[in-house]
């Protein structure tokens, strides 16, 4: 399984210096100037960036232990070249690169060397790249564009032909909202696992609702189908706890999926029933939702890492206390393979 990366290029080409005036040192020549491209990548899914989407990036760069570019913002043009400002040349001592998009990540941090805070409401893909030491050449400097995120998607299916089974809601319980970020210090080259950037300080576990519609809930098929409509799935890469039942409810990582299920014939309702756990019920007026939970920790994934998307496929079949179908709940986990850019 290979990390989804994102590729594009920082082209410095060839100059020669000159002597100036300028209190820099570098003679401001505009074929000289440090100009930016980007190479076509996969197809995106949902709001995933890749090269294709990627239409601006900050760079911050030091040379001789000084800031040598500024959280500088650098946008494409409709002909799919990229433009900055002020421009930039290159100076005699290597210079380390700091990429990242999108630029509200950064907001309030002054320099590459700095960990930022960050409150993940699951609907952002954050990217960074990092080049060290890099020198002027003919060849352009590449940005290795890493994603900070991990992908979770959740796809529910249904395999029973007699029962009907509505979904109005699908949680995801007690993932860490808030983290703390910092670059590596090493080329974010593609597939060296040890130059990837660090979470840490991971708080406030929080509930976040991945699909959420009481007026008109989906009915499932034989087709495994993603329902996400509040959240894009986004998620910090943390460990994760198999989902517990306790006296005061479920506790662990879990995903709570809110749904009815009837008799497609005659659209009687099956699940919940009398039958059905208390915790297991939800009653706004007079009407009954059961609810589903299952765990998001298994024996074969027991964290989520950045740069990788996690599919958890669901078959809802049937329910605990529902009779007299014979069945039982299963969750398929997959950790999808993606190409490298």
């Amino acid at each position: 399984m290979k990390r989804s990366e994102l590729l594009a290029i920082l082209a410095l080409p060839m100059f020669i210096a000159a002597c100036s005036d300028d209190d820099t040192g570098y003679a401001p020549v505009d074929e000289n100037a440090i100009r930016f491209t980007a190479l076509a990548g996969h197809e995106a899914r949902g709001e995933e960036i890749t090269t294709n989407t990627l239409t601006e990036f900050n760079v911050f760069a030091y040379t001789d232990g000084k800031l040598y570019m500024d959280n500088v913002k650098v946008s494409k043009n409709t002909d799919n070249t990229w433009t900055y400002s002020p421009v930039m040349y290159w100076p005699s001592t290597p210079v380390n690169f700091f990429a990242f998009s999108p630029a509200e990540w950064f907001v309030g941090v002054s320099g590459a060397d700095q960990a930022v805070t960050y409150a993940n409401d699951g609907n952002v893909d954050l990217i960074y790249a990092v080049n060290m030491n890099e020198t002027q050449s003919a060849s352009p400097v590449k940005l290795n564009f890493r994603h900070a995120m991990s992908h979770i998607e959740v796809q529910l299916m249904s395999t029973t032909p007699n029962i009907a089974v509505s979904v109005s809601g699908i949680r995801l319980a007690n993932i860490f909202e808030t983290g703390t970020f910092k670059f590596p210090q090493k080329t974010t080259a593609p597939g060296i696992g040890t130059s990837a950037g660090v979470w840490s300080n991971l708080t406030n576990a929080s509930e976040y609702i991945y699909y959420d519609n009481t007026t008109s809930p989906a009915v499932l098929t034989e087709t495994a189908t993603n329902l996400a409509d509040k959240c894009d799935g986004f998620m910090l890469p943390q460990n994760l706890t198999a989902m517990t039942l306790g006296t005061d409810g479920y506790a662990g990582n879990y995903v709570c999926i809110d749904c009815v299920i009837s008799d497609k014939a005659t659209g009687i309702s099956l699940w919940p029933n009398d039958n059905t756990p208390s915790q297991q019920v939800v009653t706004t007026g007079d009407k009954k939702t059961g609810r589903l939970f299952f765990s998001l920790s298994n024996s074969n994934v027991t964290h989520w890492r950045d740069g990788y998307r996690y599919l958890y496929r669901i078959t809802i079949n049937n329910a605990e206390g529902m009779e007299p179908i014979d069945f039982d709940p299963s969750v398929e986990i997959y950790t999808e393979e993606t190409s490298l850019i």
